[in-house]
């Protein structure tokens, strides 16, 4: 189990929970998406000035990993596209 674990409500009638974790993330922040909407996934890494810091397209799967070692320490905004439906929350980044 996870002692950090972020979850961001997912808005559809299921009403799953994306997963985000480790919670500061140092290296890599893995996302956890419902087994039911993970076709052809987007995930856009902002920092707080609203400028887009990483970008990741086409994603398929249940499980991403995104790197953020290259990220100074801070707090970041992510978005998540799954099949239409966009999910944000605020991450930070040890």
């Amino acid at each position: 189990s996870y002692s950090n674990v972020v979850s961001i409500n997912f808005n559809n009638a299921i009403n799953e929970l994306i997963k985000l974790y480790p919670q500061p993330a140092a290296g890599l922040l893995t996302i956890n998406v419902p087994s039911n909407e993970s076709d052809n996934a987007s995930i856009t890494i902002y920092n707080a000035m609203g400028e887009k810091m990483i970008s990741l397209y086409n994603l398929n799967g249940l499980l991403f990993n995104v790197d953020l070692s290259e990220l100074k320490s801070g707090v970041y905004y992510i978005e998540i596209t799954i099949d239409g439906e966009v999910n944000q929350s605020k991450i930070l980044k040890h």
